[in-house]
């Protein structure tokens, strides 16, 4: 009997033992939620944002904080245009684990600065941490490489520009890869320059007329339209462009006049000023109010 008592004290420790470990396992990972997704960001406003981000920002100085919490932060600063800080935290997030939808998020930020080659790498990592989604990040990579050679034929161009040996061809290629990346002073200035050259393309004059309304240069665009319509009257979709230009001009300006939304720009996430009150004129003094013959006879 001791001898039995004695095995089953063992067996019973070694199972308890067991069972600790595990539950040190299956407890930790599920309070550090190593495989558990980031809790979705939310907020009323702009200053609740701010205020939830400097809480975590103490949290993380005082005690550190979780990969999940880590790209939380990064997420939160994105929303208040804090790309870099945005960037240093997600980074630091995916360092500390593997997680798709953070280099898919640094990926985007690569791409929005127009470094392609970063963004790829990061989708490309990705793709291989998350299947699943491949198809919408193959798009995006997809997209990345157009822009690499855009980027490169950019610099063909410009470098070719800057030696005054652009065709015709060459300025309009330029022009329409400036409005793309929505360079739109460049983009009237190369598109001009083959419109010049080759005046009688009403394709031309159609793509410059959209570079100047990106511009909110609505009279050129309305200019370039027509001329795009003089030069071919059968295409409805150019006619169509210029009276949709012609009512959006007279909107604008009917706005301006009201002093209504394209009078008072107004700056995301930043409160709109007050207008200040106008001054009312001083009181004329009594002695201007008089009648200039009783002004004219005193001495």
């Amino acid at each position: 009997m001791d001898k039995k008592k004695k095995y089953y004290a063992v067996a019973a420790v070694v199972g308890i033992v067991i069972i600790a470990v595990i539950a040190y396992f299956v407890v930790g990972k599920y309070r550090y939620g190593t495989d558990t997704e980031p809790a979705a960001i939310q907020y009323d406003n702009r200053d609740d944002l701010l205020g939830q981000i400097k809480a975590m920002e103490e949290r993380k100085a005082a005690e550190g904080l979780t990969w999940q919490d880590t790209y939380r932060l990064g997420v939160m600063y994105s929303h208040v245009g804090r790309i870099d800080d945005a960037m240093k935290a997600i980074t630091e997030a995916v360092g500390m684990h593997p997680y798709a939808k953070g280099y898919e998020a640094i990926g985007m930020i690569h791409y929005s600065r127009m470094e392609y080659g970063k963004a790829i790498k990061n989708w490309e990592k990705a793709a291989e941490l998350a299947p699943s989604d491949s198809e919408h990040i193959k798009d995006l990579i997809g997209r990345a490489k157009t822009g690499t050679h855009m980027a490169k034929r950019t610099d063909v161009l410009e470098d070719k520009s800057k030696k005054g040996g652009l065709s015709w061809q060459e300025s309009f290629e330029l022009g329409t890869i400036y409005l793309s990346t929505r360079k739109f002073d460049d983009a009237v200035k190369h598109l001009t320059d083959a419109a010049k050259a080759k005046g009688d393309r009403a394709d031309m004059y159609d793509t410059l007329a959209r570079a100047y309304t990106f511009k909110g240069d609505y009279a050129n665009a309305i200019a370039a339209e027509k001329k795009a319509v003089e030069l071919a009257p059968k295409e409805k979709l150019y006619k169509a462009r210029l009276d949709e230009l012609v009512k959006f001009e007279k909107a604008v300006k009917a706005s301006r006049e009201k002093g209504g939304f394209f009078n008072q720009p107004k700056v995301v996430g930043q409160k709109t000023q007050p207008k200040a009150a106008t001054p009312k004129p001083a009181a004329k003094k009594a002695e201007e109010t008089k009648p200039a013959s009783e002004a004219a006879s005193k001495p």
